[in-house]
């Protein structure tokens, strides 16, 4: 994905494909549906974060061997509708979707980069690579894995406060393109 040159966002994708109400906060998942991605953990975080934010959604989007699983978590947490396991979608459609939402959590550092040349806020884990590419309240909101408080804290915080949110993609946006920057001229140096 070229950071200089992200998709066109289309914000209405996610709220057309998915008839989510106008005013919904919504946080964008994307990964495999397996047990390590921790998505048992982001749906507890959403019952828990539902408490204080009313209009809080999740999409999960992926497939995998988790789909039955969390689909009986979704349910028995009464987070129908609110929790969408929207299954696989193309990724030009997931990079519009990306450069739309104001929050998202995610485990895999491929991703976070990507969400992060988008201006997108990052919401992740502080574990494995994650942290070596983005610092915690400079260009992401990072939480210790595997607990769904502070996830939905995080969670809030985003969605409560919105120039923090915003703050936390500019950031992390500039921080890939001076990366982008620095690896072309090495390169040009070699």
């Amino acid at each position: 994905m070229d950071a200089a040159q992200p998709p066109p966002a289309d914000r209405g994708f996610l709220r057309r494909e998915f008839n989510l109400p106008t005013d919904s906060t919504v946080c964008l998942a994307v990964g495999r549906l397996v047990r390590v991605k921790g998505y048992d953990v982001l749906v507890e975080a959403i019952k828990q974060a539902a408490s204080h934010m009313s209009n809080i959604v999740c999409v999960i989007v992926g497939e995998g061997e988790a789909h039955e699983e969390l689909t009986r978590q979704i349910h028995e947490a009464g987070l129908d509708g609110r929790v969408i396991l929207a299954g696989y979608l193309p990724r030009e459609t997931i990079a519009s979707a990306l450069a739309s939402w104001p929050s998202r959590y995610e485990g895999t550092p491929i991703a976070v980069l990507e969400a992060a040349a988008m201006a997108c806020p990052i919401l992740a884990s502080d574990a494995g690579g994650i942290p070596e590419l983005v610092a915690n309240e400079e260009h992401a909101l990072l939480v210790q894995p595997e607990d769904p408080s502070a996830l939905a804290q995080g969670l809030i915080r985003l969605g409560a406060d919105r120039a923090f949110a915003r703050r936390l993609g500019e950031n992390a946006q500039r921080r890939v393109r001076d990366y982008r920057k620095a690896w072309a001229k090495f390169n040009r140096e070699r």
